[in-house]
């Protein structure tokens, strides 16, 4: 029987087929895996009959079928009399690896394609920025509340394309998420900030304000509003009591 078992790191194989590129992917993308080609997946040693034509047809598999290729490497071991293929992945950072335009990652004994959204994160995660970074799809936006504010706050007397860029807010002539996040309106349906005033449980509503498709400057002014309105009388009150 084969010493160790399958589980987050480790995947046995019987024979060579395409369903390994899967975990190739897998272990790529969130961390570093072997594959054990020649054992059954009761854990019987098998061994495999040709080991060189079977590295040769993993090698070609991984480089034509898995994008960007994997850092990794095999080796012949020998359990039981029996010759074993190894098949070590390395985690990279170009992430996401991907098979057939999919990625994987591995749950404890199987592999699974990821969600839209972790696949998003991989990428994120592979091109070495962060989400502000990222270039938006917005081509025309407008940024008189960030040009209002920055003049309250700093003092500015000219706001133009180059503000923009000295913030990160344009890059490569092209806007990115952090500019999309703060113009006047966006078409993020992710940034939004609702405000709620609670009765007495959770299902009385007294009050509510919600601020969607407008600049996170916007929302914070709406959310400090909310508070104002409900809680600054308190606020007074308390401290006039402990004066």
């Amino acid at each position: 029987m084969y010493p160790e078992k399958e589980g987050p790191t480790l995947e046995v194989k019987e024979k060579l087929t395409d369903n390994f590129l899967k975990t190739v992917s897998a272990f790529a993308n969130y961390r570093m895996g072997r594959i054990v080609f020649g054992v059954a997946d009761d854990g019987t040693v098998l061994g495999v009959l040709n080991p060189e034509e079977l590295r040769i047809s993993v090698e070609n598999k991984i480089n034509d079928s898995i994008f960007p290729v994997p850092d990794y490497h095999m080796e012949s071991v020998v359990t039981e009399g029996k010759t074993l293929i190894v098949l070590t992945v390395n985690h990279g950072q170009s992430t996401p690896y991907t098979y057939r335009n999919n990625a994987y990652r591995r749950t404890d004994t199987s592999t699974v394609k990821v969600s839209g959204e972790e696949f998003r994160r991989l990428s994120i995660q592979g091109s070495g920025l962060s989400f502000d970074q990222l270039f938006s799809d917005e081509e025309n936006l407008t940024f008189q509340v960030l040009e209002r504010t920055l003049k309250q706050a700093i003092g500015i007397t000219q706001f133009n394309r180059d503000t923009l860029r000295t913030l990160g807010l344009i890059r490569d002539n092209r806007y990115t998420k952090s500019a999309e996040l703060l113009a006047d309106i966006n078409q993020n349906a992710q940034s939004r900030t609702s405000v709620v005033r609670f009765g007495r449980t959770i299902s009385e509503f007294m009050d509510r304000a919600d601020y969607e498709y407008q600049s996170l400057l916007l929302q914070y002014e709406g959310a400090l509003a909310m508070f104002d309105k409900w809680y600054q009388p308190y606020v007074r009150l308390w401290w006039g009591l402990s004066g």
